[in-house]
């Protein structure tokens, strides 16, 4: 039987000798926020016992709506390092470029460093690739970035193969965006085999690219013959070689850079670009690579950066031909044929054009549908071939326009105009500048008004404001963001304020040529004065200086008998060469 004090000592033991724990101190609501808005915000996390619930707690502070990111910083440095592991600064980490706080990157790491922390694999993958996104400065130094590669030996040779080669990436990609390049190459030199792959060859070739010095090109030359036989290149590392060795003067060079096209990215060139072999030789082909969206757009954008559009023509009809030899599943989106129709348009093919539109109409597939963009190809397509009724054809079969006056009743039961969607599209402002200086390159009386009358069912752009034009652009791209998952590049302010430049600069010339016709005279008055109006409340005196003058010298010159306007029709038939006021080309 036990006694009364061992009774009490047991009591004592499993009451009041417990082990104190630290109380992790509550995060207040950000300061400025009412009550109101307060209580609307769900109830989150407010403590964080294990770094689990902290990372919950980080991701839920940077999400909300009010902005909580200083609050999330705050909270990481009042945890304690039990709680505030390596894993926590490494996901506070991405939430501070995430939000383009790029000072902080460099101040988290020194302060995760002050407490003893220490950095694993993953946490200097994250920050060398949050410090090449950071804007140049004094902190970010070859020396200091030399130092923290010095501080990751250790951890290279405790790490699997791809953890290694992630690392080395990141940190060759760092070095690479803040301009130090040598260094980049004498550690590249230094590395293993089994360290590189295909991303450690497509950093080291950024700064090649960029460059035309002959020592860069015997560099990327030698990389070539050590890698390109030994190493599994993908796309993307194949077509930057690719790209570079085109860009050579050296033939030698064209022809490695053809060879790179046909043996690994499987592309049967004419032979007029063989230019060092019979036209009936032709090789085995090695192994081929498959394209997907991503690479097929770059390879394209490549091509017409080289203004090789008869073999972007020639690439397009092998593409399409076999889809399951060279492209991966639903490779293919209005995008690349987009692009493709530029091409089509260069070698004067306006039916090839027609006839891809009818095709992606009838494949009934989302990706595939036309878009604003496809609209703006097509176009410019038309212009480039010289053809205002393929142009208005295209902007009938996308727009659901009236066609009498501006169709003949042949054009009507064309393949286009039967398979036109049911969902009408609206043209861009460029679209309807594209339109207009179709028809000034025509430069009969009846083109203009054609293209005015088709201008007028469609709806002047003319007073849509920068406002209206960025939630239009918003919308579209959100619909074809969630429809095929194609990504659409962001409004362009600086882009929709030049085509409505030129918009301006070439409706007026029109306008002005349309409006000295005696059975036409005062018919586009109003569109006239709406363009005054415009310019007026614009502010842009200039401007409209240089379009009254225009005016006014164009009607000296008929006054006097000297129209030079058939000359410079003639001209622009020769050479299709697009200028505004400036003599800048439009489409670069």
């Amino acid at each position: 039987m036990r006694s009364r004090f061992q009774i009490r000592l047991q009591h004592i033991r499993y009451s009041t000798l417990t082990i104190p724990q630290p109380t992790p101190a509550a995060l207040p609501p950000p300061n400025g926020c009412p009550s109101s808005t307060r209580q609307q915000l769900p109830i989150y996390l407010r403590y964080a016992n294990n770094p689990s619930e902290l990372n919950i707690r980080l991701q839920q502070l940077c999400l909300r709506p009010d902005g909580g990111l200083d609050a999330a910083i705050k909270l990481v440095k009042s945890s304690s390092i039990q709680v505030a592991t390596v894993s926590v600064w490494t996901q506070l980490l991405q939430h501070v470029v995430q939000a383009n706080r790029f000072s902080f990157v460099y101040k988290l790491f020194l302060e995760m460093k002050r407490r003893a922390i220490q950095p694993d694999a993953q946490f200097y993958v994250t920050f060398f690739a949050s410090l090449a996104k950071c804007p140049p400065s004094k902190t970010i130094t070859l020396a200091r970035l030399q130092s923290l590669w010095t501080d990751t030996e250790p951890l290279l040779h405790s790490l699997a193969h791809l953890n290694r080669t992630a690392l080395v990436n990141a940190y060759l990609h760092c070095l690479t965006s803040h301009g130090h390049a040598q260094a980049a190459f004498d550690l590249f030199e230094t590395l293993p085999p089994r360290t590189i792959d295909s991303v450690t060859v497509s950093q080291m070739l950024k700064p090649l690219t960029s460059s035309h010095a002959p020592a860069d090109r015997d560099r990327a030359r030698s990389l070539w013959q050590r890698l390109g036989s030994t190493l599994d290149l993908d796309v993307r590392a194949t077509m930057s070689f690719a790209a570079l060795f085109l860009r050579s003067p050296d033939r030698a060079d064209q022809k490695l850079a053809i060879e790179i096209l046909e043996s690994r990215l499987g592309l049967s060139l004419g032979p007029n670009y063989r230019f060092w072999a019979p036209p009936t030789k032709t090789g085995p082909l090695g192994k081929q690579i498959r394209f997907d969206a991503g690479s097929l757009s770059s390879l394209l954008r490549m091509l017409l950066g080289m203004r090789k559009y008869s073999v972007i023509c020639r690439l397009w009809v092998q593409v399409v031909a076999n889809r399951d030899l060279y492209l991966e599943r639903d490779a293919l989106d209005f995008v690349h044929c987009g692009l493709a129709m530029v091409a089509m348009g260069k070698c004067d093919g306006i039916d090839d054009v027609e006839a891809l539109l009818v095709w992606m109409l009838e494949s009934k597939k989302k990706k595939l549908l036309p878009r604003t963009d496809t609209l703006d190809k097509a176009m410019q397509a038309a212009w480039e071939t010289n053809n205002l009724s393929a142009s208005l054809r295209i902007l009938h079969a996308f727009t659901h326009i009236p066609h009498d006056n501006i169709l003949p009743a042949t054009d009507l039961t064309m393949p286009l105009l039967s398979a036109a969607q049911t969902c009408p599209l609206k043209p861009s402002t460029r679209a309807l500048c594209t339109l207009l200086q179709t028809a000034q390159s025509v430069g009969t009386a009846r083109a203009l008004e054609r293209a005015l009358l088709a201008l007028s069912r469609v709806g002047c752009a003319l007073l849509q404001t920068e406002t209206e034009a960025r939630a239009a652009h918003e919308v579209e791209r959100r619909e074809i963001r969630s429809s095929t998952g194609v990504s659409v590049a962001s409004f362009d302010l600086s882009f929709e304020r030049y085509w409505r430049r030129q918009y301006i600069w070439i409706l007026t010339d029109v306008l002005d040529r349309v409006g000295r016709k005696k059975d036409d005279e005062g018919q586009w008055k109003s569109w006239r004065d709406r363009i005054d109006k415009h310019l007026e409340v614009s502010g842009d005196v200039e401007f409209r200086t240089r379009i009254e003058a225009r005016s006014m010298g164009e009607k000296v010159s008929i006054e006097a008998g000297k129209d030079d306007r058939p000359q410079r029709r003639q001209k622009s038939r020769i050479s299709k060469a697009r200028s505004d006021e400036s003599g800048k080309s439009l489409f670069l």
